[in-house]
């Protein structure tokens, strides 16, 4: 399933105009870092997509949600290296 929901994650981003610098998968939450690409890139609809796609996927072998209604989101400032972030990932 976890290639399925990376695959979700793939074409959500390419479809959003989002570059995904590095992500994580774990058991029962992602760690991701998303660049918009533009201007109009918007990261709730990404990630709301995103979401969607492989929450329907999940459920036509698995009853139980795969993810929280809301998420967790930070703005990367100039002062942080998108490094050191990358490796906390």
């Amino acid at each position: 399933m976890g290639r399925c929901v990376l695959s979700h994650l793939a074409e959500s981003a390419a479809q959003h105009s989002f570059l995904l610098h590095s992500y994580c998968l774990m058991p029962d939450h992602l760690h991701s870092i998303a660049e918009g690409m533009d201007n109009a890139c918007d990261l709730v609809k990404f990630v709301n997509a995103f979401k969607q796609r492989s929450e329907f996927a999940y459920r036509r072998s698995n009853p139980q949600q795969l993810w929280q209604t809301r998420f967790y989101d930070h703005i990367l400032r100039r002062a942080e290296a998108i490094e050191d972030v990358a490796c906390y990932i």
